[in-house]
């Protein structure tokens, strides 16, 4: 579940524009992400409905922005996911320990809004990763990958999506990192070994910047 975090206004309302929201709440989108990315973990774990590690929102927790929430949703999920499964494979033998209250730490998400781009940190007490495979959780080629490229063509134009047209384990991270990049923006992972990771997803209000089409094209 998500804990200690405020709802939206009486009277907000969401406005589209084909894809693109006006307003979207930074908040609703971690806790609609964080429903389903426990619902993955605790299916791929085996864990008992509603006992994944929960979700703690805090800073500028009524934040909102311009943006494709489906995009932004994408990243938000990958993020949450890796955090909660890398915290239940460390401390799997505590479930249940105690009799009250969540068997794992919490993720902690910091929400930071600024007038030109918004700041989300997903904070896990997971182990942190070993800095020998820091360098290739965002590689699509790496030989551990390798061996899953073959189911990318069943992936459809490889959307953000949640559900069963995903990419394929592995992949979550590195399209995060594409998505984010083409908005201007940017996805990083800092490892405190023996304790978690911290990572950080930063988006620039659409309207602000462009996307990174011409960048591109002048490197290529």
């Amino acid at each position: 579940g998500v804990d200690q975090m405020r709802q939206a206004p009486s009277d907000f309302a969401t406005q589209h524009t084909g894809i693109v929201s006006a307003n979207c709440s930074v908040a609703q989108v971690v806790h609609d992400c964080a429903e389903r990315a426990g619902g993955a973990v605790e299916e791929a774990c085996g864990l008992p409905a509603g006992t994944a590690p929960h979700v703690v929102v805090m800073g500028h927790t009524d934040a909102t922005f311009m943006c494709i929430p489906g995009h932004f949703a994408y990243i938000v999920h990958e993020l949450l996911r890796n955090a909660m499964g890398h915290v239940v494979r460390r401390y799997t033998g505590r479930l249940g320990e105690g009799g009250a209250g969540p068997a794992f730490p919490p993720i902690s998400v910091t929400v930071c809004s600024s007038r030109s781009d918004v700041v989300v940190r997903v904070s896990d007490e997971g182990g942190g990763i070993a800095a020998s495979e820091l360098p290739h959780v965002w590689s699509f080629t790496h030989p551990l990958k390798a061996q899953r490229l073959h189911d990318l063509h069943a992936v459809r134009r490889m959307e953000a999506r949640m559900g069963e047209d995903a990419p394929p384990a592995g992949f979550g991270l590195p399209m995060s990192r594409v998505y984010a990049e083409y908005w201007g923006g940017s996805v990083t992972v800092h490892s405190l070994p023996g304790h978690g990771v911290d990572a950080y997803v930063q988006l620039p209000r659409l309207g602000n910047a462009v996307e990174n089409i011409a960048s591109r094209r002048r490197h290529t």
